[in-house]
């Protein structure tokens, strides 16, 4: 590097002086902050959901500053494993938990101070070797800007993807481990989670072992290998969770599909009842004398002080958030206590009172098709666009569609959504897709299912508009699962309820209100014999989409 000039990314950095310029200051500045006299970090606790507290060191402004750029300069020489879920871009606690449901058998195990065993030594190695290959003495600087006290603090910026880095070993072996065993592995920062059906296979390669109680602990093999990656197993955590018990994993149930557990939403709405009844600063004073055995933090005192009720205004607003990111915004106990929160706010969204059946309707829309006649359903996904079936738009083409086809608001025919365009069509999987265009930012799509139940009498929603005419909602069938089947060598779910002329294209939802299929097959008006009522999974039409 020419002196002066700045080291195009960090594995360019070949001195400590082009390091200090790559991250935004000088080398004189560089060293006044990481040998002067000033403490650099400040110790915090926060209280453990298994009771006692837990020590969180953050560093002081000017260091987190410069964390954040390194942060910024590591991330593009990174590479994840599909086992870790912690602290990456589109994966967290829900992506985790989602790889282990419906699963027999689950193994729940932790890393004994994950972040704390991370010491300078391994983390300036980590810099020394592939993809930074960086000399001695910068990474020496590197690993002093990330390390406290010898070790990764675990309040820094730094800290969760150095974390991911160092592990990345281990989350290999531990997915070889896993695939001998046919069982499923995946890590959540210090959690590491194993599922199969067979707790024989697990016992039998070394990932679990029973003791003279028959209670299943760390077997043999995973103990080696998370040794021989420089951690340790909490044996304290270690459990097996089998069908027919609670089975949770980074604290989300995951028995038939990914659900927060029923202690969890009676503490959220007692609460919510607590603030609505008796005002927000004396169900803070309550919450915390009752639950929290009168302990907060330092900060949260002072919160308490300076802002009385504000803190468990925000709590409860964080657990009702968290409660729509894992059962999803159509939820209806997700709208019940997202309703009871708008009153404790102050102001109260009517909206969210409605019938939630009746909200989901609201993304289904009629397709009207001028050319062959015919009046079907779509619905709006979200991510997708506007989805309905292929036979619902027979004769139309991409040159054509404009001129011939209308998606418009049921209650009134005359509000059409104009600049929509036809995305493509498959006959043999009797799909439409098109393009929603400006209407995806102003209409509201449904999620779509992360893991989708398609077991016989599992209830489902079918939601569209068979026969209908301006102005009338639409039908809303309750339906059980009977079956799965083939149509032209198409996967297809069968539903028991009957299924009418006009609601091809349709939403079918779960009781979350998230989609599961599209309405494909049913009886035609006149039809002299009743034919199967049928939807297509939703993983077939994402996959076409």
């Amino acid at each position: 590097m020419l002196f002066g000039t700045t080291p195009k990314d960090l594995k360019s950095c070949n001195t400590v002086e082009g390091l200090a310029h790559l991250l935004g200051t000088d080398y004189n500045s560089l060293g006044k902050l990481l040998y002067g006299k000033k403490t650099l970090y400040r110790a915090f606790d926060i209280v453990k959901k298994s009771g006692g507290v837990r020590e969180i060191t953050t560093p002081i402004p000017s260091l987190k500053v410069l964390q954040r750029k390194l942060k910024d300069l590591i991330e593009p020489f990174t590479s994840h494993r599909e086992a870790a879920h912690g602290f990456i871009r589109k994966r967290g606690v829900l992506t985790n938990a989602t790889r282990h449901v419906g699963k027999k058998h689950v193994l729940n195990t932790d890393l004994e101070d994950f972040f704390g065993t991370i010491n300078f030594g391994r983390v300036k190695r980590l810099f020394e070797s592939s993809p930074f290959e960086l000399s001695s003495q910068v990474a020496t600087v590197l690993a002093q800007i990330v390390c406290y006290k010898n070790r990764l603090p675990q309040g820094a910026p730094t800290s969760p993807i150095i974390s991911n880095m160092i592990a990345f070993k281990l989350d290999g072996n531990l997915t070889s481990l896993a695939r001998k065993a046919k069982s499923t592995y995946t890590r959540y920062a210090d959690d590491l989670t194993f599922s199969c059906h067979s707790s024989m296979l697990l016992e039998k390669n070394g990932i679990i072992k029973f003791d003279k109680d028959n209670k299943a602990i760390a077997g043999k093999e995973l103990v080696a290998i998370i040794k021989s990656n420089g951690f340790e197993i909490n044996h304290q955590k270690t459990r097996l969770q089998s069908r027919g018990s609670h089975q949770g994993v980074t604290g989300i149930t995951v028995n038939e599909k990914p659900n927060v557990s029923r202690t969890f939403i009676r503490k959220t709405s007692s609460i919510l009842y607590a603030i609505n009844r008796w005002g927000a600063e004396q169900a803070e004073e309550e919450h915390f004398a009752k639950y929290r055995r009168g302990y907060s933090p330092p900060r949260a005192q002072l919160r308490r002080k300076k802002k009385p009720g504000d803190l468990i205004l925000k709590m409860v607003k964080g657990q009702v958030n968290y409660n729509r990111m894992i059962r999803g915004e159509s939820c209806p106990v997700y709208r019940k206590l997202a309703y009871q929160l708008t009153i404790a706010l102050g102001c109260p969204n009517e909206d969210l009172n409605k019938d939630w059946r009746s909200w989901i309707a609201e993304s289904t829309f009629i397709v009207d098709n001028v050319e062959d006649i015919c009046q079907g359903s779509c619905v709006l996904i979200k991510d997708i666009g506007f989805v309905s079936n292929q036979h619902v738009l027979n004769s139309i083409t991409k040159s054509n569609f404009t001129a011939n086809v209308t998606i418009c608001d049921p209650y009134d025919y005359s509000r059409k959504y104009p600049l929509i365009s036809l995305l493509k069509m498959s006959i043999e999987k009797d799909i439409a897709l098109i393009d929603a265009g400006v209407h995806a930012l102003s209409l509201r799509g449904l999620e779509v299912a992360e893991s989708p139940n398609y077991k016989i009498g599992t209830k489902v929603i079918a939601i569209g508009f068979p026969n209908h005419t301006e102005g009338t909602p639409p039908t809303i069938l309750d339906c059980k699962i009977i079956g799965r089947t083939k149509w032209h060598h198409e996967p297809r779910i069968k539903v028991d309820s009957n299924i009418h002329h006009g609601f091809s294209g349709g939403a079918v939802v779960d009781l979350d209100g998230k989609v599961i299929g599209i309405v494909a097959n049913g009886t035609a008006v006149g039809a002299p014999k009743a034919a199967d009522n049928l939807f297509i999974p939703i993983e077939t039409v994402a996959q076409y989409a």
